[in-house]
Protein backbone atom coordinates (compact mmCIF):
# COMPACT_ATOMS: atom_id res chain seq x y z
CA UNK A 1 0.00 0.00 0.00
CA UNK A 2 2.86 2.29 0.73
CA UNK A 3 4.21 1.61 -2.77
CA UNK A 4 0.81 2.45 -4.30
CA UNK A 5 0.67 5.72 -2.35
CA UNK A 6 4.09 6.82 -3.71
CA UNK A 7 3.15 5.82 -7.21
CA UNK A 8 -0.20 7.61 -6.88
CA UNK A 9 1.41 10.89 -5.78
CA UNK A 10 3.83 10.88 -8.71
CA UNK A 11 1.02 10.61 -11.25
CA UNK A 12 -0.69 13.91 -10.26
CA UNK A 13 2.70 15.66 -10.29
CA UNK A 14 3.36 14.55 -13.87
CA UNK A 15 -0.14 15.61 -14.95
CA UNK A 16 0.34 18.97 -13.20
CA UNK A 17 3.67 19.52 -14.93
CA UNK A 18 2.20 18.73 -18.31
CA UNK A 19 -0.73 21.09 -17.67
CA UNK A 20 1.63 23.88 -16.57
CA UNK A 21 3.69 23.38 -19.72
CA UNK A 22 0.58 23.53 -21.91
CA UNK A 23 -0.72 26.68 -20.14
CA UNK A 24 2.69 28.37 -20.39
CA UNK A 25 2.89 27.53 -24.10
CA UNK A 26 -0.58 28.93 -24.73
CA UNK A 27 0.26 32.14 -22.86
CA UNK A 28 3.49 32.57 -24.83
CA UNK A 29 1.65 31.93 -28.10
CA UNK A 30 -1.02 34.49 -27.14
CA UNK A 31 1.60 37.09 -26.28
CA UNK A 32 3.33 36.52 -29.61
CA UNK A 33 0.03 36.93 -31.45
CA UNK A 34 -0.69 40.25 -29.73
CA UNK A 35 2.82 41.73 -30.15
CA UNK A 36 2.76 44.68 -32.55
CA UNK A 37 4.09 44.17 -36.01
CA UNK A 38 6.49 46.90 -37.02
CA UNK A 39 5.91 48.50 -40.43
CA UNK A 40 7.52 46.71 -43.38
CA UNK A 41 10.05 49.58 -43.59
CA UNK A 42 11.76 47.92 -40.59
CA UNK A 43 12.26 44.60 -42.42
CA UNK A 44 15.89 43.51 -42.35
CA UNK A 45 16.93 46.15 -39.78
CA UNK A 46 17.13 43.65 -36.91
CA UNK A 47 14.65 45.72 -34.87
CA UNK A 48 13.69 44.37 -31.46
CA UNK A 49 10.51 45.61 -29.75
CA UNK A 50 11.41 46.65 -26.18
CA UNK A 51 8.20 48.39 -25.08
CA UNK A 52 4.55 48.54 -26.11
CA UNK A 53 2.07 51.00 -24.63
CA UNK A 54 -1.45 51.86 -25.64
CA UNK A 55 -2.89 55.36 -26.03
CA UNK A 56 -6.16 56.73 -27.38
CA UNK A 57 -4.95 56.58 -31.01
CA UNK A 58 -3.25 53.20 -31.03
CA UNK A 59 0.07 51.82 -29.87
CA UNK A 60 3.36 53.43 -28.87
CA UNK A 61 6.18 51.02 -29.62
CA UNK A 62 9.85 51.42 -28.71
CA UNK A 63 12.16 49.44 -30.99
CA UNK A 64 15.88 48.93 -30.52
CA UNK A 65 18.21 48.64 -33.49
CA UNK A 66 21.80 47.44 -33.34
CA UNK A 67 24.26 50.09 -32.20
CA UNK A 68 22.16 51.61 -29.38
CA UNK A 69 19.60 53.18 -31.73
CA UNK A 70 16.17 53.49 -30.13
CA UNK A 71 13.11 54.48 -32.14
CA UNK A 72 9.55 55.27 -31.09
CA UNK A 73 6.91 54.11 -33.54
CA UNK A 74 3.35 55.41 -33.19
CA UNK A 75 0.91 52.98 -34.77
CA UNK A 76 -2.75 53.66 -35.52
CA UNK A 77 -5.25 51.06 -34.36
CA UNK A 78 -5.26 49.58 -37.88
CA UNK A 79 -1.48 48.96 -37.63
CA UNK A 80 -0.35 51.72 -40.01
CA UNK A 81 2.36 54.06 -38.77
CA UNK A 82 1.81 57.73 -37.97
CA UNK A 83 5.20 58.75 -36.57
CA UNK A 84 8.67 57.28 -36.33
CA UNK A 85 11.09 59.23 -34.16
CA UNK A 86 14.57 58.72 -32.78
CA UNK A 87 14.95 58.46 -29.01
CA UNK A 88 17.90 58.94 -26.67
CA UNK A 89 19.96 61.09 -29.05
CA UNK A 90 19.60 58.53 -31.83
CA UNK A 91 18.93 59.35 -35.48
CA UNK A 92 16.82 57.48 -38.02
CA UNK A 93 18.91 55.22 -40.26
CA UNK A 94 19.01 56.60 -43.82
CA UNK A 95 17.64 53.32 -45.23
CA UNK A 96 14.60 53.60 -42.93
CA UNK A 97 13.95 57.22 -43.98
CA UNK A 98 14.09 56.14 -47.63
CA UNK A 99 11.57 53.37 -46.94
CA UNK A 100 9.15 55.57 -44.94
CA UNK A 101 9.00 58.46 -47.41
CA UNK A 102 8.03 58.58 -51.09
CA UNK A 103 10.95 58.98 -53.50
CA UNK A 104 9.60 62.41 -54.49
CA UNK A 105 10.42 63.58 -50.95
CA UNK A 106 13.72 61.75 -50.34
CA UNK A 107 15.06 63.15 -53.62
CA UNK A 108 13.95 66.72 -52.82
CA UNK A 109 16.86 69.12 -52.38
CA UNK A 110 15.61 70.29 -48.98
CA UNK A 111 15.99 66.80 -47.52
CA UNK A 112 19.62 66.76 -48.70
CA UNK A 113 20.27 69.78 -46.44
CA UNK A 114 19.65 67.62 -43.36
CA UNK A 115 22.69 66.15 -41.66
CA UNK A 116 20.51 63.76 -39.63
CA UNK A 117 16.79 62.91 -39.70
CA UNK A 118 15.25 62.44 -36.25
CA UNK A 119 11.51 62.22 -36.99
CA UNK A 120 9.10 61.42 -39.81
CA UNK A 121 5.34 61.97 -39.47
CA UNK A 122 2.64 60.89 -41.91
CA UNK A 123 -0.69 62.67 -42.31
CA UNK A 124 -3.54 62.49 -44.83
CA UNK A 125 -2.25 65.74 -46.41
CA UNK A 126 1.42 64.74 -46.51
CA UNK A 127 4.57 64.30 -44.45
CA UNK A 128 6.71 66.19 -41.97
CA UNK A 129 10.42 65.50 -41.70
CA UNK A 130 12.50 66.83 -38.80
CA UNK A 131 16.21 66.69 -38.25
CA UNK A 132 19.40 68.66 -37.90
CA UNK A 133 20.69 70.91 -40.66
CA UNK A 134 24.36 71.05 -41.58
CA UNK A 135 24.70 74.07 -39.25
CA UNK A 136 23.27 72.09 -36.29
CA UNK A 137 19.94 73.91 -36.18
CA UNK A 138 16.67 71.97 -35.94
CA UNK A 139 14.97 71.90 -39.34
CA UNK A 140 11.37 70.87 -40.05
CA UNK A 141 10.13 70.26 -43.58
CA UNK A 142 6.48 69.83 -44.59
CA UNK A 143 5.59 68.11 -47.88
CA UNK A 144 2.41 67.22 -49.71
CA UNK A 145 1.81 63.53 -50.44
CA UNK A 146 3.29 63.98 -53.93
CA UNK A 147 6.49 65.63 -52.63
CA UNK A 148 5.81 69.34 -53.01
CA UNK A 149 7.53 71.39 -50.29
CA UNK A 150 4.95 73.31 -48.26
CA UNK A 151 7.12 74.86 -45.55
CA UNK A 152 10.64 74.82 -44.19
CA UNK A 153 11.49 76.06 -40.73
CA UNK A 154 14.78 76.19 -38.87
CA UNK A 155 15.47 77.10 -35.29
CA UNK A 156 18.46 77.15 -33.03
CA UNK A 157 21.21 79.31 -31.72
CA UNK A 158 23.30 81.35 -34.14
CA UNK A 159 25.85 84.13 -33.62
CA UNK A 160 23.07 86.62 -32.77
CA UNK A 161 21.11 84.38 -30.35
CA UNK A 162 18.04 82.18 -30.75
CA UNK A 163 16.66 82.22 -34.28
CA UNK A 164 13.38 80.84 -35.60
CA UNK A 165 13.05 81.15 -39.36
CA UNK A 166 10.25 79.97 -41.64
CA UNK A 167 9.94 79.82 -45.39
CA UNK A 168 6.66 79.34 -47.19
CA UNK A 169 6.10 77.01 -50.13
CA UNK A 170 6.91 79.81 -52.61
CA UNK A 171 10.29 80.45 -51.00
CA UNK A 172 9.31 83.70 -49.29
CA UNK A 173 10.92 84.17 -45.90
CA UNK A 174 8.27 84.46 -43.21
CA UNK A 175 8.96 86.46 -40.06
CA UNK A 176 10.21 84.36 -37.19
CA UNK A 177 11.33 84.87 -33.67
CA UNK A 178 14.78 86.10 -32.79
CA UNK A 179 16.16 86.25 -29.27
CA UNK A 180 19.57 87.57 -28.37
CA UNK A 181 21.88 85.61 -26.07
CA UNK A 182 20.16 87.30 -23.09
CA UNK A 183 16.78 85.93 -24.17
CA UNK A 184 15.39 89.32 -25.27
CA UNK A 185 13.00 89.31 -28.24
CA UNK A 186 13.99 90.89 -31.52
CA UNK A 187 12.44 90.89 -34.96
CA UNK A 188 12.95 88.02 -37.36
CA UNK A 189 14.50 88.86 -40.68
Amino acid sequence: MHDHHVHGSVKPTIVGSVMLTVVASLLAWGAAQSAPVLPSAFDGLDARVTYVGEDRDGLDVIAALPGDTFLEVDLHRDGTWHEVSAERRSVLPAVLVERLLPASITSHGSVATLRDVTEVERYAWGFEVEGFGMDGRIVELSFTVDGQLLERSAEGWDDDGWDDERWSDDGRHAPGERRDSGGRMGSGS
